[in-house]
């Protein structure tokens, strides 16, 4: 039994339909979380002051800052702006199990330091903007030169998200950990 009415369809019209389709649904994919206007970066680009450390209350049932937040970490969150200049967070007791996490506007990840790599018992970062190519480096007029015992990160983005976390390793460090993430600073450089 053929169907008279239905017209032949070439093979090569068919592939080329099935690719064209593919290419829209991958292009729709990766663009509209950018054109959201309620994604994870601006619901907490509301709540959060730019160029300053926020603890986040535990996770709960109910209620998290973040996807994905586990009940057992504490977290702070720092919405950075380089645009005004380099931006210094310091964590001045930093364990072997704490993370810093940087993540851009499309809540992609770019950096990752973990505190059992820092062997020292605080950690300074610098966030900063790349140098142009043709800007000349000199060291003894830089003002945002670091101290020895800083670590500077040169990020791409202006704006951007810190995301520290600390994991409660017992009910009994659970309150010297909150102590803790409350002492960390993020704030512009000096």
């Amino acid at each position: 039994m053929t169907i008279s009415w239905l017209p032949r369809i070439r093979i090569t019209t068919l592939i080329a339909a099935l690719v064209f389709g593919a290419i829209v649904h991958i292009v729709a994919i990766f663009t509209l979380p950018g054109l959201s206007e309620n994604n994870a970066w601006l619901r907490v680009a509301r709540q959060l002051p730019i160029n300053t450390l926020q603890p986040v209350p535990l996770a709960s049932p109910t209620g998290q800052a973040l996807p994905y937040m586990s009940p057992d970490e504490y977290y702070a969150l720092c919405r950075f702006d380089l645009s005004q200049g380099p931006v210094a967070l310091r964590l001045p007791k930093i364990g072997p199990f704490w993370t810093v996490s940087l993540y851009d506007r499309m809540s992609q990840n770019y950096y990752v330091l973990a505190g059992r790599d820092v062997k020292r018992p605080t950690l300074d970062l610098l966030l900063n903007r790349p140098r142009s190519e043709t800007e000349q480096v000199d060291t003894a007029a830089d003002s945002t030169r670091a101290k020895s015992d800083t670590i500077t990160l040169r990020v791409n983005d202006p704006v951007g998200l810190a995301v520290v976390r600390a994991p409660i390793t017992g009910i009994a460090n659970a309150a010297q950990t909150a102590r803790h993430i409350e002492q960390i600073t993020c704030a512009p450089a000096e």
